[in-house]
This record gives structure tokens, C-alpha cells and sequence, in this order.
């Protein structure tokens, strides 16, 4: 009997060099472990052909499967969420250790959810987190990560998903606010974006027009600087062409003792900054 997974292996070994193209670094174990959890996700649905098709489409597998693994746990994801990325992990990891007690914290642009439930899994205190998104189905995705990971964070620990640009009407201040926004020049950093990437992902989570960049990061810190406590910290990812220039804006709006730290590949990566006074 000719099998599935021997359908899908010749087919891997006869197209291998496009896959590679779409699929940078992609072998046949990646794609057989990509298979087995589609097959879990959708049972009877799954048949190899509609995977094929998707993947001569060059879907990301993530979007295929359904399912990205960040950090510590697998997440749902969709064409209404960003995939997460490896570097992004090191965003959790900054934040965690800003946390030394129970503290109110905000994720503005959360998409599938991965940063705050991330935060919330491993940190030693209960938190009370307020997530934002701008998309309605993004944050139903959240929600859906939320349910599914509560089993990983502590029971006092509170989260509240909101759907508004920034953090436009939520009430009361934050110690700790964390965010990946959209950071990519529609024009002029265009050409560094994977077609995959672009084809795929949101855009309105990836890009910003290039003459309105500064105007949005503008505003960004000046909603971050008015929404912390005093002693309040301010972490964000960006796009390392950018956040040398980033970084006077910051101050300009109020931000102090604002760094540019590295991710794992040394590349500038992310901004933080406190806020001194009250």
C-alpha cells in the first residue's frame, strides 16, 4: 500500500530545492514532524494532498499545521497573527526579570498572545495583565492560547484581552509594559521581508508607512509614558536599522535611561526605558 507519509516523502525529495527556497533550512524530519501534527489537529480532514497543495503554495507550516512552539509552550496561530519568532523569546525573558513582585502589566500589539501568557508562565508572582491587539480575530486567538495554557500560570493571575490600537481607554497605570509592534518600513525595508513573510503574515502587524513611522512610535511613547508608574518600565522589540533612531524619541516623550540591547545574534533588537517621575 503506498502510504501517506511515502507520498509525501517522494514529493519532498522531488521538489526539495523549492521547498528549501520557501522553507529555509527545512529537511525531511522538520516536514514528517510537521505532518504528524497535522494529522493530530485535523484527524479525518487531513489528507497529504491538501498538505502538498499548501505547501507547493509555500504556506508557512505554522499556518498549515496551525500550531507555532514559542518559548516554553505551542500556540495557536492564524493568518491573523504574526508567527512568533525565536528572538522574540528574549523580549519574555527581559521582562521577567522586571518582575520582583505582583504587579500590573500591559502587552500592547499581543497577536496570537505568546508574550503575556510566556510572562505569565514563568513568572514568580501573580500578575494582572491586559493584553491589546487592534484585531478582533487576533485576540480571539489569544483567548483561545489563554484557555488552553492555564493549567501553566499561577491561579491568582489575572487577563484581560482588549481589542483598541495602543492602549487607547484603558484605565489605571502599568509597572511593566511590553510590546512587539508592527516596526518594518513599508518601502524602504521592504526588500529585507521573506516573501513567505509577506505574502502570509498581517501586514497591519509588520508594516508602518514610512512617512508616518516616527508619528506612530510618537505616539507609542508617549501612550507608554503616561500608562507607567513612576519607576515604570517600558520594553519593546524593533527593527535594528531603526531603534538608534528610536531612541532620542523616546527620551523626547519622556522616557529615561533608554538602551538599545542586543538579541541572541548580537543584532539591535530592543528598546527600555523607565519612566522617573510621577
Amino acid at each position: 500500500m503506498y502510504s501517506n507519509i511515502q507520498k509525501l516523502k517522494d514529493f519532498f525529495l522531488k521538489k526539495k530545492s523549492d521547498l528549501e527556497s520557501f522553507y529555509p533550512g527545512i529537511n525531511w524530519k522538520r516536514l514528517e514532524s510537521e505532518w504528524e501534527v497535522f494529522v493530530l489537529r485535523y484527524s479525518d480532514n487531513a489528507r497529504v494532498s491538501n498538505f502538498i497543495n499548501l505547501l507547493e503554495r509555500a504556506t508557512p507550516l505554522e499556518y498549515i499545521t496551525g500550531v507555532a512552539y514559542f518559548y516554553k509552550a505551542e500556540f495557536l496561530v492564524d493568518s491573523n497573527t504574526l508567527i512568533p519568532r525565536s528572538e522574540t523569546e528574549t523580549l519574555v525573558e527581559l521582562a521577567l526579570k522586571e518582575i520582583n513582585k505582583e504587579m500590573r502589566i500591559a502587552d500592547i500589539g499581543t497577536g496570537s498572545g505568546c508574550i503575556p501568557l510566556s510572562i505569565a508562565m514563568d513568572a514568580k508572582f501573580p500578575l494582572d495583565i491586559v493584553a491589546t491587539d487592534i484585531s478582533t480575530s487576533a485576540l480571539n486567538t489569544a483567548k483561545k492560547n489563554s484557555f488552553r495554557l492555564e493549567y501553566t500560570r499561577n491561579k491568582k493571575t489575572k487577563l484581560e484581552w482588549v481589542c483598541t490600537d495602543r492602549l487607547k481607554d484603558v484605565k489605571g497605570k502599568f509597572s511593566l509594559i511590553v510590546s512587539n509592534p508592527p516596526y518594518i518600513k513599508e518601502g524602504a525595508d521592504r526588500k529585507l521581508v521573506h516573501e513567505q513573510v509577506h505574502n502570509y503574515e498581517p501586514h497591519t502587524a509588520l508594516y508602518l508607512k514610512d512617512d508616518d513611522y516616527d508619528h506612530w512610535f510618537s505616539e507609542l511613547f508617549k501612550t507608554v509614558y503616561s500608562s507607567l508608574e513612576p519607576r515604570g518600565v517600558f520594553i519593546m522589540e524593533g527593527h535594528e536599522e531603526h531603534l538608534n533612531n528610536l531612541a532620542p524619541l523616546a527620551e523626547q516623550f519622556g522616557l529615561k535611561d533608554v538602551k538599545i540591547l542586543p538579541d541572541l545574534t548580537g543584532s539591535h533588537r530592543f528598546l527600555r526605558g523607565i519612566k522617573l517621575e510621577g
